[in-house]
């Protein structure tokens, strides 16, 4: 949960210095994730905890999931830099509705009623808590409307991308009979993640209002504001490199603890508990942080919307009635 809380936080503080440079932010992340994924891989194969069985599973799936996780990221980079911070909980719900209809529709798990009851009652009471307290903090949905539909539909690609992995895992456990490592997931995923990411550089660009041609330039910009140079090029870097290294760090070990969870339990399950670590979020973006703008008090509906989050959560778990049912056919 930790882990959690700090990732928000840290998203929205790299941000400032590299707003303009979402696409060098994405492209470096995903390189160092691959490196130290497939030496973190290296190391474990030699000691044993990784077997050739584990490296010599299908790789399509795990495709699929990079490229959609390539789309997320870069989408939600950009549209997160023009949001409020306080305003991204909300949002962020949509997540967990993602995840249960692609559970059901490509894993073909059920819900029992009173567990769809609870799962409601998780977004609600999240979103509820979110309001908040200033009218000055809503949305002001005309200058910021492409900035939200990108956020929004950033959301979509990483929820696909979480129940490929779940499949992957799944599909693994049944042939090896033991549970696949999770760096072998991660390393692989991260790799052609970055793949997606350099392929879909011209619509990425595009969007950051650079022409193809300017690239180079456009790198070489952005490489001089993460190092906090960004003066060269006439740019405030104020906070670099260090905001945009901790968050690097903080998405690593998120990303790993994620992974855990969801390998010992499922996608919708790994959402809810990313959804109740929410109000701690929106906790911490009400104190004085660095680059972010001044605080503002929480809402008159935080306390009743989490409330209701743990109502939901007691309502889920009340009816943890054996293993889901898969559609058949």
């Amino acid at each position: 949960m930790g882990f959690s809380v700090l990732n928000r936080v840290t998203y929205k503080m790299a941000l400032v210095p590299l707003a303009n440079h979402i696409f060098f932010l994405a492209q470096f992340m995903t390189v160092s994730y691959v490196f130290i994924y497939s030496t973190t891989l290296y190391v474990r194969y030699k000691r044993g905890y990784v077997t050739q069985e584990m490296l010599d599973v299908p790789k399509k799936t795990l495709v699929l999931a990079g490229m959609f996780e390539a789309v997320g990221l870069t989408l939600g980079l950009l549209g997160a830099s023009g949001l409020p911070g306080a305003v991204l909980p909300v949002f962020s719900q949509l997540t967990l509705l993602w995840q249960l209809f692609l559970s059901y529709s490509l894993l073909g798990k059920k819900y029992p009623f009173t567990q769809l009851v609870g799962i409601a009652m998780v977004a609600v009471g999240v979103g509820t808590a979110a309001i908040p307290g200033d009218s000055s903090v809503t949305l002001n949905v005309s200058s910021c409307a492409t900035y939200l539909i990108v956020y929004i539909l950033s959301l979509g690609f990483p929820s696909v991308a979480t129940i490929f992995k779940e499949k992957v895992f799944k599909d693994a456990k049944a042939t090896l009979g033991t549970d696949l490592d999770i760096f072998v997931v991660n390393t692989f995923s991260s790799m052609f993640q970055g793949i997606g990411v350099l392929l879909f550089l011209p619509v990425i660009s595009r969007l950051q209002g650079v022409s193809f041609r300017n690239i180079p330039s456009y790198m070489s910009e952005g490489f001089y504001c993460f190092i906090g140079q960004g003066s060269t090029y006439g740019v405030d870097s104020t906070g670099a490199p260090f905001f945009p290294l901790l968050y690097v760090g903080m998405n690593l070990a998120f990303n790993i603890s994620v992974l855990r969870l969801l390998r010992s339990t499922s996608s919708v399950i790994s959402s809810m508990v990313l959804s109740s670590t929410i109000p701690l979020t929106i906790l911490a973006f009400m104190v004085h942080l660095p680059l972010l703008p001044a605080p503002r008090p929480v809402g008159p509906m935080f306390w009743p919307g989490v409330g209701i989050l743990f109502l939901g959560l007691g309502i889920y778990n009340f009816h943890k009635a054996g293993p889901s049912k898969e559609k058949e056919g």
